[in-house]
């Protein structure tokens, strides 16, 4: 990775990495848990002085070094989708803090998951959301860019549900958590035309 200037204006140093002290923890404000991390809420100053608000993930205490090792190549896999995907999940860039790194992210309004559930009808025993066809549609689409896009640069999300694609507040998704994403050495389609030959 190199010196870049990220999406939104956002000033990247070298590798990613932000000064620490750029970053201003939200202690208390939990934005979502996983199995392997958590996400908080914080405040980045960036180098023009403006302030944003910003989601920082981190790994749990007590990780193992195998845990550390894939979320340093989880940062790697996103780093590079979010200076190249326009549909991927705003990186800004990482910290250390307590000699751990944090990833920090865009803040995004909700996940589409919350998006579905606020839209179910409570009487409705199948519990599926209920959306205009041209919604879903739209949605759809933006989805099947955003893979097209990381599939373009050999990455394969591995992890694609709806708590995992963010939403803006005017509706744009961004595809987001590369814990399980991997690169791969040659394209779906090769690698497609390889085995049909073999």
């Amino acid at each position: 990775m190199s010196t870049a200037t990220g999406r939104g204006g956002a000033a990247s140093s070298l590798l990613g990495f932000l000064p620490e002290d750029s970053i201003e923890f939200l202690d208390g404000q939990i934005l979502g848990r996983g199995a392997q991390g958590v996400v908080i809420a914080a405040r980045w100053t960036k180098p023009d002085s403006s302030v944003v608000d910003v989601a920082v993930k981190k790994l749990a205490d007590g990780a193992s070094e195998r845990e550390i090792e894939q979320f340093q190549k989880e940062f790697a896999i996103h780093w590079r989708a979010s200076q190249r995907c326009p549909r991927a999940c705003t990186l800004f860039g990482c910290v250390i803090r307590d000699g751990a790194l944090h990833l920090v992210m865009e803040r995004y309004a909700r996940s589409l998951y919350e998006f579905l559930d606020a839209n179910r009808d409570p009487l409705d025993e199948s519990k599926r959301a209920k959306l205009p066809p041209q919604l879903v549609a739209m949605y759809a689409h933006q989805l099947a860019v955003g893979l097209s896009q990381l599939h373009a640069e050999k990455i394969a999300s591995a992890d694609l549900k709806p708590g995992n694609c963010l939403m803006t507040a005017d509706g744009e998704l961004a595809i987001a958590d590369f814990g399980l994403a991997v690169m791969v050495e040659r394209s779906i389609l090769r690698a497609s035309t390889a085995s049909r030959a073999g």
